[in-house]
């Protein structure tokens, strides 16, 4: 037997193990589930090895990125007013976060 071979035998027995486990698990929520909200909250867990041939749709743009990543995002399209007006602000946190550090320093020693 390839390694190949043994491989292959034990994806298929994980992906079983959990396929089966899933559905003993969705029958014991179905029985205890008190809503049928409750009842379409139920969720698989993942099957440790998915499709090996599978591949990620691609897209021209990404449309849900976290919120750090939108403002590089709006940041590129800003007019010089607005970037004018996030330099004034991100400049005021950053003195009130310091004289908030130093208050709080103060008061810790003093």
């Amino acid at each position: 037997m390839y390694w190949e071979e043994v491989y292959d035998m034990y994806e298929l027995a994980s992906n079983s193990s959990i396929v089966e486990k899933n559905e003993k698990m969705r029958f014991e929520f179905m029985l205890h589930a008190t809503s049928k909200k409750a009842l379409n909250s139920w969720k698989d867990m993942d099957i440790p090895f998915p499709n090996r041939n599978w591949v990620p749709p691609k897209k021209s743009q990404v449309d849900n990125l976290p919120t750090s990543f939108k403002r590089f995002k709006n940041s590129s399209i800003a007019s010089p007013e607005q970037v004018k007006r996030a330099k004034y602000v991100k400049k005021r946190v950053e003195e009130n976060y310091k004289r908030m550090m130093a208050m709080k320093n103060g008061v810790l020693t003093g």
